[in-house]
């Protein structure tokens, strides 16, 4: 440990170590204040050099009601970095002993004698020995001897301070009187005295909170930043999620209108459509079922329960994708729901992956060709620009209209 010696605001003896310093004060006799206790009396202002004020830190402790006032720290004490505690010489007396010397070095020695004041209180008076500058292991053995010989050896402590050296001379020169030196390290203070002064080292706790500061801004910082990023993904997705149902919406929208009844019917009305038209749409129709092999239109000779007209196409299906007689009907179902123009889906032919289909259209009267029809029928070839028909299909269009007699067998129909 670091061990100072105060002296009338003297330090007289410093031995710097790292840990605890202690201090031991050896007040003067003139020195010592007795008051009586009263708060808030442990500091006192000086003047300064130019009129200002500083605070001195009173050594004081208060015994039977009454305070005795000891001196004052000296600011480079008070000032170190370390814990320091103050404490009188005489707080390291063993208990039962009357008389001490404490040797911290050749020339620093501290002696205390046990006595009694006028009023009849024991009290310690102590000193700091004045040692001539040569010879002073003698002068130190003469004087501890002077005192065995005078009062006994009994009640006497002797202690060194880390010097070894000077321990080994001084347990040669007092082993004569009896008398062997103990080690001050194994000094302690008397039990349930507190010191004069004491403060505390916070360096530690100074650091670990510094550090737990920089971690918690650190940690604050990364919080941070992955919340940042964590919302411009949030925000991301969310943009996303309202772009795909705005579309939805939009593919969706009906525009304004108010009545969708009124729609439904006006896709059920009639078709004002080419041969072609009809064709197309029929193909369209078929093509849910299967593959197409052959289509034949031809006008119907009638109309449905409301009056209108009918165009019947017949439709070759191969590979038809539902085999089961009751899924192609419920598929018929859907196709019909779909497409309000599609009235009638007839199915012919044996059950199977094939067959001949025909879909009633419905149509407002029966389409006029702008060409003569020949009253035989003819095939129109796969490479024809019918975007409905597939290119193995063969078409067959059988209509009901009168051909037109200067009309050539021969000529292609127009779309």
């Amino acid at each position: 440990m670091s061990l100072y010696i105060l002296t009338r605001r003297t330090i007289t003896f410093r031995q710097e170590s790292s840990g605890e310093t202690t201090v031991l004060l050896v007040p003067g006799i003139d020195q010592v204040q007795v008051i009586k206790d009263m708060a808030g009396t442990n500091t006192l202002k000086e003047q300064g050099a130019k009129g200002g004020q500083r605070q001195l830190k009173q050594l004081s402790r208060v015994q039977a009601g009454q305070r005795y006032i000891y001196g004052y720290l000296p600011e480079e004490i008070a000032e170190l970095n370390t814990s320091v505690k103050v404490w009188l010489a005489e707080d390291f007396a063993p208990a039962g002993t009357q008389a001490f010397f404490f040797v911290f070095s050749d020339q620093v020695v501290l002696h205390g004698v046990r006595e009694q004041n006028d009023e009849g209180q024991m009290r310690w008076r102590t000193a700091q020995l004045v040692l001539p500058e040569k010879d002073t292991l003698s002068t130190i053995v003469n004087a501890i001897s002077d005192y065995a010989l005078t009062k006994g050896i009994d009640s006497l402590t002797v202690a060194v301070f880390n010097q070894l050296e000077l321990y080994r001379q001084l347990q040669e020169g007092l082993k004569t009187y009896g008398i062997s030196p103990v080690p001050f390290s194994k000094m302690h203070p008397v039990a349930g005295i507190r010191p004069l002064y004491r403060h505390y080292d916070y360096t530690i706790l100074y650091l670990a909170l510094a550090l737990f500061g920089i971690i918690i801004f650190a940690a604050s910082a990364f919080y941070l930043v992955y919340t940042y990023h964590k919302r411009n993904a949030l925000n991301d997705q969310i943009e996303e999620t309202q772009n795909r149902i705005r579309n939805i919406k939009l593919n969706q929208s009906v525009g304004s209108v108010q009545d969708p009844q009124a729609v439904l019917q006006s896709m059920g009305k009639p078709i004002h459509q080419m041969p072609s038209a009809i064709v197309e749409a029929a193909a369209t129709a078929a093509k849910q079922f299967g593959d197409l092999e052959n289509l034949t239109f031809a006008l119907g000779d009638g109309g449905d329960e409301s009056g209108n007209s009918t165009a019947d196409v017949t439709v070759g299906i191969s590979n038809m994708k539902d085999a089961l007689l009751l899924d192609q009907e419920e598929r018929a179902a859907q196709v019909v729901a779909q497409r309000p123009w599609v009235r009638v889906i007839k199915r012919g032919g044996e059950v199977g992956t094939s067959g001949n289909l025909v879909i009633s259209l419905q149509i407002d009267q029966a389409p006029s060709a702008t060409v003569a029809i020949p009253d035989e029928s003819y095939t129109v070839d796969a490479s024809s620009t019918e975007p409905a028909v597939p290119a193995s299909a063969t078409t067959v269009v059988t209509p009901t209209a009168e051909p037109a007699a200067e009309a050539s067998p021969t000529q292609e129909p127009t779309p």
